[in-house]
């Protein structure tokens, strides 16, 4: 059985995307869950880096720019 490895950049990307794409996303990657491999550098990777995608979204928002969403 193929296993499915999906890097730290791809989930904090997830915080930049459109609501609607959002939810197409989340059921893929849930019709992946039986050949998901999550390892805890990708966990603790993730928990480091989503408080600046948070801090530079709150940085546009101040500066009264709407980010980009793909």
């Amino acid at each position: 059985m193929c296993k499915v490895f999906i890097d730290t950049n791809v989930f904090l990307s997830l915080y930049q995307t459109n609501q609607n794409d959002l939810e197409k996303i989340f059921e893929d990657i849930s019709k992946l869950k039986p050949s998901l491999v999550l390892v805890d550098q990708v966990s603790d990777e993730f928990l480091r880096n989503r408080d600046k995608i948070f801090f530079d979204q709150i940085k546009n928002v101040s500066k009264n720019k709407i980010p980009n969403l793909h």
